[in-house]
């Protein structure tokens, strides 16, 4: 067995990381698509369409892929439609969301 050297172990700082990941999973990985899909590349959304209903189902859509479940989501986040809304006006309000020309609801 290799002994390990102190540049083998984790730093207590990246523990720390890991194990907030770990508790967090859920809250982590909802904040990371609202930030890539809502913030930094903002959707596309049809005139007509509730952005962020249609956010949210794609966003719960991709945590069942990651093995989250919406009730997870729902007892982390609350109302995950309400929570991509307020971040849409958010973002909006200073020109980084979803086009202002689509029907936010």
């Amino acid at each position: 067995m290799k002994a390990l050297t102190k540049d083998d172990l984790k730093t207590e700082a990246q523990l720390s990381e890991d194990a907030d990941l770990i508790v967090n999973r859920t809250a982590h990985f909802v904040g990371e698509w609202i930030e890539e899909h809502v913030v930094e590349k903002p959707a596309l959304i049809l005139a007509g369409v509730d952005a962020a209903e249609e956010l949210a189902s794609q966003c719960i859509a991709d945590a069942e892929d990651e093995g989250i479940a919406p009730e997870d989501i729902q007892d982390e986040i609350g109302d995950l439609k309400e929570y991509i809304a307020e971040t849409i006006v958010e973002e909006g309000d200073r020109g980084t969301a979803v086009d202002g020309k689509d029907d936010i609801r």
